[in-house]
């Protein structure tokens, strides 16, 4: 009788916790999901509103006049069309918290920008995604995922970051006759533009969603950001980043919190399962339990989506999921203990 009491409880407690374990991947799958489904629609107005831009036919005379204008940055910089084009877009720019702009004619390089040091250069989206600058060429509004910024850029502590993440939506701008005659970029801020979205998937205490790039750097903001800096582990990326922007997700080998120091530097160190999978292009789930970044034991579901261009993970400790089963487990135990002390007596 006591065999097979014991047996059953064991069974059944092992029953419960996979399907506590289910049922929170079920949970963040549809969590991840859902934030994927808001960049999506975040990415569809941030066209639109590009586009706009580009169609504006004060836009289009003033690309007109500084293809015109010899292709060096003295020429560039004295073309009034210039001047009238930063006032023209300037307020614009803010209204979408856009970082700067690009007008790059049919030779890649570029002929207008808010800062006068990118004129009569090489363009940035050329030198790092020419497949996509031809596509914008080739008359498609797209959306150029983070690449290596060409300046430093401020975090949110207001500190400039070198070789910082930045991404672009690129359109066509078109003469009179409907041809492509130059592109016009805009520029944005992943660690803005993605965390204001991402945070909106934070399933439990310590659940958080956030976007990497396909090398496996992190794109958004971490909700652990000022404890991970404060325990020196955010530094750890060695890439003269001030925070979290730029953190390689890699697995540390062991729960960074509880003083674990990793015998290698964080950039030899291999990605998580999640960050692996996602940067091969593998949507998934693990609900058996990985290591994220800080060495934490989590359950995950992720994505890849080409669109964006980016990886989407949605983790959550698994202290935190199992803890009703534990509370369940206790009980149980203590039940099957109290039936066998009077199986006994």
């Amino acid at each position: 009788f006591l065999g097979l009491v014991i047996v059953l409880a064991w069974r059944s407690l092992l029953v419960m916790q996979e399907q506590y374990r289910n049922d929170m991947g079920k949970h963040l799958s549809v969590v991840n999901n859902s934030v994927h489904q808001t960049l999506r629609t975040w990415l569809d107005g941030r066209r639109r509103l590009v586009s706009g831009l580009a169609s504006e036919p004060e836009v289009l005379e003033a690309t007109a006049a500084l293809l015109a204008a010899p292709r060096n940055p003295q020429a560039l910089r004295a073309e009034p069309a210039l001047e009238h084009l930063r006032a023209l877009l300037k307020p614009h720019l803010e209204r979408m918290n856009a970082k700067g702009m690009f007008i790059i004619a049919p030779d890649r390089l570029s002929i207008a920008s808010m800062r006068d040091a990118s004129l009569g250069k090489q363009n940035l989206v050329e030198q790092q995604r020419p497949d996509l600058m031809d596509r914008a060429f080739a008359g498609e509004t797209v959306l150029v995922p983070p690449i290596v910024s060409d300046i430093p850029l401020q975090d949110k502590s207001g500190q400039l970051v070198e070789r910082a993440s930045t991404m672009f939506f690129a359109a066509p701008l078109r003469d009179p006759g409907d041809e492509v005659m130059a592109v016009f970029t805009v520029r944005f801020e992943p660690a803005f533009e993605l965390t204001r979205i991402t945070e909106s998937g934070r399933p439990g205490e310590s659940g958080k969603t956030y976007a990497i790039d396909r090398n496996g750097h992190m794109l958004t903001q971490s909700r652990f950001e000022e404890l991970l800096i404060e325990t020196g582990i955010a530094t750890q990326a060695g890439n003269g980043d001030s925070g979290i922007q730029g953190f390689r997700v890699s697995d540390p080998g062991g729960n960074l919190l509880s003083g674990y120091v990793p015998g290698t530097a964080r950039v030899e160190l291999p990605l998580t399962r999640m960050a692996s999978e996602a940067t091969r292009g593998r949507t998934g789930m693990d609900v058996n339990g990985y290591r994220d970044y800080r060495g934490v034991p989590v359950l995950g579901a992720w994505l890849w989506s080409e669109e964006l261009g980016i990886g989407l993970a949605t983790e959550i400790d698994v202290d935190e999921t199992l803890a009703p089963y534990r509370v369940l487990r206790d009980l149980v135990i203590g039940v099957l203990g109290v039936t066998v002390l009077l199986a006994i007596v």
